[in-house]
Parts: C-alpha cells; structure tokens; sequence
C-alpha cells in the first residue's frame, strides 16, 4: 500500500483572518494601521479621557511631543520611532484631536502627539481576502557596486536614517502593520501580535517587496531527491532557455524540512503555454536559507540574568543586608511592569562571608542557584518563585554582632574563599548572563589576589563582577582602601579590556561608591543595564535581517545607550572568541531573494502543498468535527442530526448574521467571514444546507466516514506532532452507492495507517526537531498538506 501526501489546486484554499471582533483590543484598529482612522473609546467626551490599555507604537523618528494639544505649542520632547506609549486623552472627539500619551511604566504624561505619528493596530492588516498582509522582500541583483539589500526606514517620508535603518538581505517573511498610499510605503514587523512591544523592522517601499497574499507554502516531497525553481521578473513570463542552466535555485527533498520554520512561498499558480506553474517567492541560496540561525537561540539566551548577592556579614553591615532583603522585590516588580525587560528570566541567589573564626574558611549561610537543568528554561512566572526563595531565606540572616568576642582580630574579611564559593553557586545554567553583587566594606586578610579567584570566576564566559563599597563610621580605613585595591585587580583582571572599535571598558564603572545613592537604587539600574529584553529583539532583529553583527554592535556601543561590557556580551554569544570571531561576524547574509516558477507536476519529483495555521485553527476545526463524526441512527435521523450540527458549530465559528437556509455552500459562509483555513471543493462544505436535507443515506454515510478520518487525523497531529501522520486514499467501488450525487463522489475514503516518529528514516536524528508544528516568534505554527483537513 503507498503512502500519499496528496496536493491540491491552490485555487481552492483561501486563510481568513483569526481574529474575531471581541479580539480586536481598545477598538482601535483602523484599514491602513495608523491612528489617523481610529475612532478612541472615551470614558467621558468631556475630559477625553481614554478607555483602553492598548498600545501605540511610534512610527516615525524623532516624532515630537507637545506641551498642549496644538501643533504650535512648545515640543517638550522627541521620541524614537518604535516606541511603545499608551494614549490616556483625547483632545477633541473619539475620532479627531490630538493623543496625551505616556511612557511604559511612567504614571504621570509624555506629552501630546499627533495622531498620523502613532500606530493603532497590534496585529496586521488585512488583505482583499481577508488575510494578514505579509511580505518577502525583494532583494535586486548583486554587482560590485550594489549588495543585495533593501532598506526598511525610520519613517513613511524621507531617506534619512539616524541610525534606526535596518538592511534587509535574507529570506524572511514580515507581517505588513500600516500602509502609506500616497507615499507606497509599507511598515513592517516579524510579530504577528506587536502588543508585548517586540521591535518594529521600519517602512519599506512597495516595490521593493515579493506580497505573499496567501497562506500556502510549497516543499519537495519527501522521497523526492530535488527540485528546481527558474528566476524571473514576472510570473507570467516562462525564463529564457539560456537562463535555465546557470539560474536555477535547486532544492533538496526529503523528510529534512519538518524542521523549517518555513516553505517556500506560493503566491499564485500561473498557465505558461499550456503548463501549470507555481510562482513562488525563493532564496537564491536554496536551502540554507530555510536551515536554523543558531545565532538566534543564542542571544535568546541573554534574556535570562541571574542575580547573585556576596554579602559581608559582619556587624557593620546590618543596613545594607536589609536593603539587599528588599532588592530583588523591587527588581521583578519594577521590571515586570515594563516593556522593555517583559521576557527576562530571573533567577537569584546570595552567599555570606565572614572570617576563619566563624568557621568554614568564613563561608556563611545562602542560596545558592538551582543545580538542576529544568530551572535553566526561560520561564517568565518563576522568576517570582525564585525571588519568594530569596525573600524567605535571606530574611532569616543577620550580621554578626559579637565579632570581637568570637575571635576576630582583624578589620579584614575572608572575601576571596567567598568568591569561590560564589563562582560554584552560581555554577548552574552556564548559559545564562551572571550579574555578581560583592557588598562590603572590608578587603580580605590576603593581600594578593591568589590565582584561585581568578581561575573560579572566569569559569563562567557571561560573568559581570560589581563591587559595591560601603563605608560604616566604625570600618578600618586600612581595610576599607584593601577592598577597593583587591576589587580593582579582580576587575581588570576579568573585565575584557578592549572591545570591538577598540571601546575600552573601564573597572572603575564596576566598583561603586554606596556613599552617594542608595543600594537598590544603584543595583536596580545596573540589572537594568544588563537584561533589557527589547535590546535583545533588536539585535535579533537585525541579525535575521541580514546585517554584519560586527558592524551592527559597534552602531551600539557607539550609541552608548547600555555599557559598552552588555554589547560586548553579546559579540561573543554571537561570535564566539579566539581567530574565527571576525571572521564569522564581519560579513553580512544575502540570500537574493526573488520571484520564481516551478512546474506544477515536475517530471523528476514531486511538490506538496501545505498551509501555514495556527493551534487555534486546529483546535476549532476538532471542535466542529466532534460531533459530525459521533452521528448514528436512522438515516432520517442522521441527516437531521449532521445538517443541525454543522449549521450550529459554523454559526458559532461565524457569528451573527445567521446561516440562512439555501442554496449556498456552507464554505461560502466560512470564506466571507470565518478564521478557519478551508478549501473549495471541500467534501465536507461542498454542500447547502437544503442540500445535505436531501442527501442520499449512502452519500450521508461517506461523509460522515470521511469527518470521522479528517478528525483522527488533526488529533493525530495535535496530540502527536513530532509523529508523521500516514494514510492511503482509495476510491468507493463505482457501483456502491446508487443514488449518490455528483458531489458525493468527490468525497475519498481515507485508510489511516499506524503514524511513525519522524527520525525513523533519518538516522539517529533528535525526533522533535522534526515535526509538523514549530515555536514561530512567539506563536506556534503548523505546516500541514492541505489534504490534512476536512
């Protein structure tokens, strides 16, 4: 028995959009994105005041604010494009005036803003099909001259960049959040939900983008060895025959594209002289432009920080344990509620030092970091439990209070036997950035660092050591200026001395005076400073892009925004260290992405066609095949029962107005105005309502039978993605059915055949890497052969 993934004409799959009208948050989605359209709720048309917590985001540089809702009044104030504010007033009616914004986080307003300066929409635009609007950018031929790029600005008008461009070169696919006719402008993101804040990619002209207006996607099959796809300007035009040799884009088959995230793009089918072709946007480097950016998952990692305190804890340093008790209180709470640090994962630590006469080497009590691996995924709700711990446990410590009469004899401490046993508690989850907070006021009985120190912190490549000297009236100078000198050699001993654009980093920004401002203060600032998730994005954003990551973060570090030591983390998570560093971090990607033709039925292998869905379009497609697939009794009762259950879940799917009785097929009514992806033709939906009334009891029964397969088949893929989902399709005998109609013998039978793990026939390949859903930008996604649904 064969095996099949069966393909389907194009031309009868149509994505509507997901979102049904109570999704659409604060009312104020407009048609081309922009707040211009926007019509605000408004608790009172007397003051303006607003009624939604929706964000908007900036859309263009420099955009200014306003002391008063006038555009002659004072500008108070810039803000860069991307930002996110929230409008809190309205200067005039709902749908005109003028927006008083503020900043994440800020209770008091920013200023007023014009309204063509702000976006709207948290999710994209949607095209005459009622799809999201999504584009592939079009990179042009590459000569000496000219790389192959397309520039996404800042702003709607104008070419200037301020550092804010973004060159786009790789095969991506961004979603389309606003337009600007009159100036053919399109502004572009990768999130297909911006409402968390990721970053804005910038305006793009139109011409300089490949429209990808359907969901579909097209891939070699898996026992096919490769196929090929033709470059050409226009879809309609078949290439030259002198192109074909040197031109193609070859592309490998088998089971190895479960683990993409993406296809190849298919826009539309074209008829060339008789022949059916797929027009499709492609890379032109074939398949490695589909393969991981591991680069990717690295810098992800820099959104987990685990915050560790090394506290003295003799007498004189009863205030500050106090105020170290209530820091990371103030770290999650304060970061939680802004944007910018949403994803960072925290977790935290601590450990006291004293001296050899509290026994131990010094070493007092702690917490040190969790040891098991599971407590290293990024789990935005522990870093609550992991403060709780913090907060519980080191609300039990006290400094000493009877040094003297326990044995002390010196002002110094055991700091260096502390470091040690800090560097080993913080020994979990190497990956994640390792902010170490050494507080006190006392150097160690040692005067030289010894060479164990140094060896225990530099065990760990993303450690940040800072000192934080405190003076008590009753500390020993000579031990007080013992802890700045052993503190500095530590620093330039660990800290990098120069970075790339020979940036120097200085020890003296990583040993901090406590005398000035207060503790929480300054270790707030510098968490701060060191897991500031949206500068993660933003990298990440331009990596994806295509960008020279060398050229990108010495654009960074020469902004100054964050310590030049924060983007000197991220060159190596992205680069590594040693020879090949420059070497892998100095070139930029371009994959030439262009518009292409592959025959429909290639002689040498075979496309399948698959749809591009999300969990929740599966899930309401399980939930209308439930009953359908549950139908028995008579065959008057059954149709009774099929045709009321599926009017019943499809007006649930679609709202009001209802379903009226006729002669219109039911996916007609999903295609106008639901979120599931269907196909014409459908065996399912094929029908009217008065149609399935007076269906045949055999025809009912093969229907019913196929609801019954299409079901299993999604549970199979939901409950079981990693497993590939087998079936055989067979014809009904020609005589079976006598009184069946001209749709009924559309509908197939389908054999389901025991799934298998993906790697059975891929060596010993790691089996969830291959598998029909995938983590996409914060969604999960699915790629499955369109004969997969109803």
């Amino acid at each position: 028995m064969k095996r099949l993934f069966i393909g389907i004409s194009l031309s009868v799959f149509t994505l509507l959009p997901l979102a049904g009208p109570g999704m659409l948050r604060a009312q104020v989605r407009t048609q081309n994105g922009l707040c211009v359209e926007a019509k605000f709720p408004v608790t009172s048309s007397r003051d303006g005041r607003i009624d939604t917590s929706a964000p908007l985001r900036v859309i263009r540089r420099e955009a200014s604010i306003y002391s008063k809702p006038d555009n002659s009044s004072t500008i108070t104030n810039k803000v860069e494009f991307g930002e996110t504010v929230f409008a809190t007033r309205i200067s005039s009616s709902p749908s005109k005036g003028m927006i008083l914004v503020r900043r994440s986080g800020d209770r008091g307003p920013l200023g007023w803003m014009k309204r063509e300066d702000l976006l709207c929409n948290t999710k994209p635009l949607l095209n005459e099909n009622r799809l999201e609007r999504k584009i592939f950018i079009k990179t042009p031929p590459e000569t000496t001259a000219n790389k192959q790029s397309v520039r996404a600005y800042p702003s709607p008008d104008g070419n200037e960049c301020g550092g804010k461009c973004q060159d786009l070169s790789r095969f991506e696919m961004y979603y389309i959040f606003a337009e600007d006719r009159r100036r053919r402008r399109l502004l572009l993101a990768e999130y297909y939900n911006i409402d968390n804040s990721p970053p804005l990619v910038g305006w793009v002209n139109q011409g300089d983008g490949i429209l990808w207006n359907t969901a579909l996607g097209i891939r070699p099959s898996d026992d096919t060895s490769r196929l090929e796809i033709q470059p050409v300007e226009k879809c309609s035009e078949r290439p030259q025959a002198a192109d074909l040799s040197n031109q193609g884009i070859v592309l490998p088959g088998g089971d190895q594209w479960y683990s993409y995230d993406m296809r190849i793009a298919l826009l539309k089918k074209e008829s060339i002289a008789d022949e059916s072709y797929y027009c499709v946007a492609a890379p032109g480097v074939g398949i490695q432009a589909f393969m991981e950016d591991t680069r990717i998952k690295q810098l992800e990692e820099l959104k987990k920080v685990d915050v560790f305190f090394l506290l003295d804890g003799t007498k004189s340093m009863q205030p500050n344990i106090d105020k170290v008790r209530r820091t990371a209180a103030r770290i999650v709470d304060l970061l939680s509620s802004d944007r910018r640090f949403n994803e960072t994962y925290f977790r935290f630590g601590f450990r006291v030092y004293r001296d050899d006469y509290f026994g131990n080497n010094g070493i007092g009590e702690g917490l040190a970091l969790p040891r098991d691996t599971s407590s290293c995924q990024n789990r935005k709700k522990q870093s609550f439990l992991y403060r709780s711990q913090f907060e519980n446990q080191i609300a039990a410590v006290g400094a000493s209070s009877d040094d003297a009469l326990r044995g002390d004899r010196t002002a110094t401490e055991n700091i260096f036997n502390g470091l040690i046993q800090a560097a080993d508690d913080l020994g979990s989850c190497p990956e994640h950035t390792k902010l170490l907070f050494v507080i006190g006021d006392a150097g160690d009985n040692q005067e030289d660092v010894p060479d164990t120190v140094f060896r225990s912190l530099k065990s760990h490549n993303e450690l940040v050591p800072i000192f934080l000297k405190t003076r008590h009236p009753t500390t020993n100078e000579a031990a007080f200026q013992r802890f700045e000198m052993q503190a500095g050699h530590i620093l330039q001993r660990i800290l990098p001395s120069r970075t790339l654009g020979n940036h120097r980093i200085r020890p003296a920004n990583y040993l901090l005076d406590l005398q000035d401002a207060d503790l929480t203060d300054k270790i707030l600032l510098l968490v701060k400073n060191f897991s500031r998730t949206s500068s993660v994005n933003e990298t990440i954003l331009a990596i994806r892009a295509g960008q020279s990551p060398n050229q990108y973060l010495l654009s960074r570090m020469n902004e100054r925004d964050l310590p030049i030591l924060y983007w000197e983390l991220v060159r190596r998570k992205l680069c590594g260290d040693g020879a090949s560093a420059d070497a892998n971090c100095n070139e930029r990607v371009d994959h030439r992405v262009i518009k292409g033709i592959t025959p429909v039925n290639p002689s040498d292998g075979q496309w399948v066609e698959e749809i591009w869905m999300r969990s929740t379009d599966i899930d309401k497609w399980l939930g209308l095949l439930r009953p359908l697939s549950e139908i028995a009794g008579t065959s008057t009762k059954q149709k009774e029962q099929f045709a009321t259950a599926l009017r019943d879940k499809l007006q649930q799917l679609l709202g009001p107005p209802p379903i009226l009785e006729g002669d219109v097929p039911l996916g007609e009514f999903l295609r106008r105005r639901s979120g599931l992806p269907i196909r014409d033709l459908s065996p399912l939906l094929q029908y009217s309502l008065r149609e399935l009334a007076n269906l045949d009891a055999c025809e009912l029964n093969r229907l019913i039978s196929f609801a019954r397969a299409t079901r299993e088949i999604l549970l199979r893929v939901s409950g079981n993605p990693e497993y590939k989902v087998l079936f055989k399709r067979q014809e009904y005998p020609a005589n079976s059915c006598a009184g069946i109609s001209s749709k009924g013998r559309n509908i197939p039978l389908l054999v389901l055949l025991p799934p298998e793990p993906f790697d059975v026939q891929s060596g010993n390949r790691e089996p969830r890497t291959y598998r029909y859903d995938r983590a996409f930008r914060g969604e999960t996604r699915y790629w499955l052969p369109k004969e997969f649904l109803p």
